[in-house]
């Protein structure tokens, strides 16, 4: 069987489509919320004037239309690009996004940060001399408005371009507060150095902080590797943690999910056919911070 191809112009055409305008077409509403738009009838759907999109209730994520149409509609790429090409929808305006996106700014910083160390090593289990260094290299704080821990990626120049936002207060029956501060860059993942050539790649700063700790547990030194927050699944911390730091090897933690394993085995193949050793080390239950709360005898939360 011929295998379909579609050219370079075509896929460029296809990627430059609003996906709030095809969307919309198909009979979707939005809201605008600020530097990004939410879809009315999926409240979890967001999509940024640049295309970027968000579903986070399905842990779906992707850069264009292209991606929308092949992860939620179960379209080969072939078919959803030229659907895209013969679509009567208008492109992407870029000065949109430059004109409603907000600074990146901090949250102001509490005067002690009591509570975040608290809700880390007592709720969380995670080791305190960890959280400590974490703290004394500014990448852990806690905000002074609500209190929220917050986890801080920098750039080469040690400015911070990222921040992920985590409740400390648990209600019954309500979810836990998190999120990232408007204009957070998530390519500048949260990031505890390491002294090897090895990186371990996670979703969330609290998964690599706990498996750090387990690390610490098993008698290991836990600051041999490099461990990488990718805040999400997406690869872009990834990406530039190799650009800026020589690394050899690959060793992807995420969750033992629908999602996790599905991002795993796509990168999996995807980093070894660019010359890096890889390899996974999966939780024993959905994440490491439930396998470490589960070995310090913790009772089963419903926290992730």
């Amino acid at each position: 069987m011929e295998r379909k191809q579609y050219t370079k112009k075509q896929y460029e055409q296809a990627k430059q489509i609003c996906l709030v305008d095809l969307l919309t077409s198909q009979g979707f509403t939005f809201s605008k919320q600020s530097y990004y738009y939410r879809c009315e009838e999926h409240s979890s759907l967001v999509i940024k004037p640049n295309g970027r999109w968000y579903w986070n209730s399905k842990k779906l994520y992707g850069s264009n239309a292209v991606d929308f149409l092949v992860q939620t509609k179960d379209m080969s790429p072939y078919d959803a690009i030229i659907s895209l090409c013969n679509c009567d929808c208008n492109p992407i305006d870029l000065s949109v996004e430059e004109k409603a996106k907000p600074p990146f700014i901090e949250p102001k910083k509490a005067e002690n940060y009591k509570r975040a160390f608290a809700y880390l090593n007592k709720t969380r289990g995670i080791d305190g001399k960890i959280i400590s260094k974490m703290i004394a290299e500014h990448k852990i704080y806690e905000t002074a408005d609500y209190h929220n821990v917050a986890f801080v990626g920098f750039d080469a120049n040690e400015r911070a371009k990222y921040t992920s936002l985590r409740g400390t207060y648990t209600k019954q029956g309500k979810d836990q507060f998190k999120g990232d501060v408007v204009s957070s860059d998530k390519s500048y993942g949260f990031h505890m150095v390491g002294k090897s050539k090895t990186v371990l790649v996670y979703e969330s700063p609290i998964d690599a902080l706990s498996h750090a700790t387990i690390s610490k547990l098993n008698n290991e030194d836990y600051e041999q590797v490099h461990r990488l927050s990718l805040g999400c699944t997406w690869d872009g911390a990834l990406k530039r943690c190799l650009e800026t730091h020589e690394i050899d090897k690959v060793v992807f933690c995420l969750d033992n999910d629908e999602a996790g394993n599905k991002a795993c085995e796509k990168y999996m193949k995807e980093y070894y056919e660019l010359g890096y050793n890889v390899d996974r080390i999966i939780p024993k239950g959905k994440d490491f911070n439930e396998d470490l709360k589960y070995s310090q005898g913790y009772k089963k939360q419903s926290q992730t």
